[in-house]
């Protein structure tokens, strides 16, 4: 063989080493740990989990995917998938009642309106307080 093809393939097998070793030192398509949605769903800070979860009932996935891209750094892709496994350890709560922005919950407020057989209050506050529609609110207070 002449030496030009001897050097062809010295150079691909080179080049095939350093593929192989950079796939290694990444990692390979292992996620670290320290990147797993659970992981990062664990070390949000309460406001920011707080905030994407209310966005999650509100039915506002891509804004909940926004939020820790910005305030997180997060790639998109990592987001997403925290996001859906922060969708998957939410509590049942209706969509609406949980009062996104505040420090104090209305559940509360709603459930002891709602004990109290003042349903049509229930209805109002929660209206007032979220901007739901009236069929929204009673649904939501229904389900309470």
């Amino acid at each position: 063989m002449p030496t030009w093809g001897w050097f062809v393939i010295a150079v691909a097998i080179v080049y095939v080493a350093v593929l192989v070793s950079s796939r290694f030192a990444r990692g390979g398509s292992h996620t670290p740990p320290d990147l797993h949605p659970a992981s990062t769903w664990r070390h949000l800070d309460d406001g920011v989990r707080d905030e994407v979860t209310c966005l999650l009932d509100r039915g506002r996935t891509i804004e909940a995917i926004k939020v820790l891209v910005a305030r997180d750094g997060l790639g998109v892709r990592h987001a997403k998938a925290t996001v859906e496994y922060g969708r998957l350890q939410a509590l049942p709560v209706p969509a609406g009642i949980r009062s996104c922005g505040d420090t104090s919950p209305i559940e509360g407020t709603l459930r002891d309106l709602e004990s109290e057989s003042k349903t049509v209050a229930a209805i109002t506050l929660l209206r007032d307080s979220t901007g739901m529609t009236l069929r929204e609110a009673k649904d939501a207070v229904d389900q309470l």
